[in-house]
């Protein structure tokens, strides 16, 4: 239903429905497809032996998860991938500098919780809130004195409920 509000909202503004979609919800749904796609690519090759007649390792397949890993340390862009809960599944490094935090890779950390610029920590509440319905939610930000763009999205499972948010910071000259 909250979705269905703010379709009807964007569209009394003059958006239409397609118009909404943004490149990181295409992300997600290149995520998606790198994972199902790898997924199927490791099931094929279990069923088949290697010459040997031992079937063949998984490790000679490059797992999606390391394919997003290189995806996003390489990317100029803060890139940050939480959890419905918002903790952080994947964060790169330049998020990391322009927010002014280091994430622990071996412990789930909640985003709200390390965020210590409360300027930065009251956007970033009210984008989350906001991309929680479903859409993308973009607005400027100030940090270390340098403005940025933050751009927010939430991907939403069929059943209308988070699967988990992509946080984008970039850096306007």
């Amino acid at each position: 239903q909250k979705v269905d509000r703010e379709i009807e909202s964007a569209a009394q503004k003059g958006y239409r429905h397609l118009e909404l979609q943004t490149k990181f919800g295409e992300m997600a749904q290149v995520i998606r497809s790198i994972n199902k796609v790898f997924k199927r690519t490791r099931e094929l090759a279990l069923k088949f032996p290697d010459e040997a007649g031992l079937p063949v390792l998984e490790k000679k397949f490059e797992d999606a998860e390391e394919i997003l890993s290189r995806l996003l340390s390489s990317h100029p862009d803060g890139i940050a991938i939480l959890n419905e809960g918002y903790q952080i599944i994947k964060v790169n490094p330049s998020f990391q500098k322009y927010a002014g935090f280091h994430a622990d890779p071996s412990a789930p950390q909640n985003m709200l919780d390390i965020i210590e610029d409360p300027h930065f920590l009251r956007n970033l509440t009210h984008s989350l809130g906001q991309a929680a319905q479903g859409g993308t939610v973009s607005e400027e930000v100030m940090l270390h004195n340098e403005n940025f763009h933050l751009s927010v999205t939430g991907s939403l499972t069929p059943n209308h409920e988070i699967e988990f948010y992509i946080l984008n910071l970039k850096q306007v000259s």
